[in-house]
């Protein structure tokens, strides 16, 4: 519930301050003079916050997880170790339905077509459970290219809510309409909310230029 709380903004903050930490991190490893050390294990220390972030934190780089913290693992029902190994593609935790979307997205990002995005998509976890998922993508610099970095939430409730809030709408609408009586409802600042046929009909204009 705390996630749900945050604003667009807030979450991009959060990306975008770890972008800073994981560019950092990545100039430490090529520095020829510092030990040579595995990404994820270095990753994991150089920022313990995505340990406690309410989101799931995740790396990919040429199509393979670079690191993704404890909340990813839980949500898509997997071990750390099992994803970040070097056989697991990505593309497993994505529905069917939304793999076409999400390489759009690769090509895109390989392109330099963005740097920072926001979309939703549906994922599918282990055990087959299909989720809507909400992720914050950043690129950053990584080897010889650059790598996605994002957080992302399960917004699967969330939508189930809007669908049957819609729902309700709609039926309320379609009973309100068959009444001869002009009824409309207005928000705090008095603009119209909601407006049926009658009250349409009595002013002359049509509902989507009232509401």
């Amino acid at each position: 519930m705390q996630a749900n709380r945050k604003t667009k903004k807030q979450l991009i903050e959060e990306v975008a301050a770890l972008q800073e930490r994981i560019s950092e991190l990545e100039i430490l490893t090529r520095d020829p003079r510092a030990p040579h050390q595995d990404f994820s294990e270095n990753i994991g220390r150089y920022f313990p916050q995505a340990e406690h972030l309410n989101e799931a934190v995740y790396v990919i780089f040429d199509r393979k997880y670079e690191f993704v913290n404890e909340k990813f693992a839980d949500l898509f029902g997997v071990t750390r170790e099992e994803v970040c190994s070097p056989g697991f593609d990505p593309m497993t935790l994505v529905a069917p339905e939304s793999r076409s979307f999400i390489n759009g997205k690769f090509r895109e990002g390989y392109h330099g077509d963005f740097m920072a995005q926001q979309y939703e998509f549906t994922a599918i976890t282990k055990h087959d459970i299909r989720i809507v998922c909400e992720t914050y993508v950043l690129l950053i610099p990584y080897k010889w290219g650059v790598a996605f970095h994002g957080m992302l939430r399960d917004i699967s409730v969330r939508k189930r809510i809007d669908v049957e809030l819609q729902r309700h709408h709609s039926d309320l609408q379609i009973v309100l309409d068959s009444i001869p009586t002009s009824i409309f409802y207005t928000d705090r600042e008095h603009h119209f909310s909601f407006a049926n046929k009658a009250f349409c009909k009595s002013l002359g204009f049509p509902p989507e230029q009232i509401i």
